[in-house]
């Protein structure tokens, strides 16, 4: 007879708190399309601050003058197919 005993591990705090969250990690060229009202553009600016990194991505969406800066978390990557 074969037991499997699985030991609990402590878990931090830090990472409790984003195990819901998606992270995804944006590089300047990514196509992404905003989640509300599904404009698309391009990421120019990925802030490397550590206030900002992985919160604040900087975007020019199609038709813009100037880049904005919008949450990284309401907007998602656009997979471009090649043919």
């Amino acid at each position: 007879m074969l037991v499997i005993v699985q030991k609990n591990k402590p878990v931090s705090a830090s990472h409790r708190e984003t195990m819901g969250l998606m992270f995804t990690n944006f590089r300047v060229g990514d196509c992404v399309e905003d989640k509300e009202t599904h404009k698309r553009g391009y990421v120019t600016f990925v802030y490397s601050e550590l206030e900002r990194r992985g919160e604040i991505i900087e975007v020019l969406f199609d038709g813009g003058d100037e880049a904005v800066d919008v949450p990284a978390d309401s907007v998602r990557k656009v997979v471009r197919r090649q043919s």
